[in-house]
């Protein structure tokens, strides 16, 4: 029976055993990044989806609320409602991509100017409308505005 010691002193080999290693931290690295990378891709593809239809939604408000002064469409009464899809020339509209028969225009109430315009409420009412603009992948945008009129005497 032996009971010493074994000394190894040969090496051969080592360098493979750390080439692999090396070769595997590599690999791990690689990986990760490339998920990394395509995750980022993804993120900004939503993103830019996103912000194009928050955009469109956005510029079918102001072009909403333009049509409707240029035209005076408003609804009459209190709860009544415009769609937009009901105006007489949809091309703008359709050119932005809204969704005609969720986009609007409400009456919401009947009252006094805004205050701090400068506007008698003796005088004048303001008719308060909300407009509703509907852009691709359901991004809603709503606003509120007010026209001011006299008051019939």
């Amino acid at each position: 029976m032996y009971t010493g010691s074994i000394t190894l002193t040969n090496q051969r080999g080592t360098a493979l055993v750390i080439a692999l290693l090396v070769m595997i931290t590599a690999t791990v690295i690689a990986i990760a990044a490339n998920f990394t990378s395509t995750t980022e891709v993804a993120i900004s593809g939503n993103q830019r989806m996103y912000t194009t239809s928050f955009f469109r939604a956005d510029g079918g408000l102001e072009l909403i609320k333009s049509y409707f002064l240029d035209n005076f469409v408003f609804p009459a009464n209190v709860g009544g409602q415009t769609a937009v899809g009901a105006v007489a020339d949809t091309t703008p509209f359709v050119n932005l991509g809204l969704d005609l028969t969720q986009s609007n225009v409400r009456k919401i109430r009947e009252g006094n100017p805004p205050p701090g315009r400068g506007i008698s409420a003796v005088q004048f009412r303001g008719n308060y409308y909300r407009a509703r603009s509907v852009a691709p992948n359901a991004i809603t945008l709503e606003e509120e505005f007010c026209l001011i009129s006299p008051r019939p005497r």
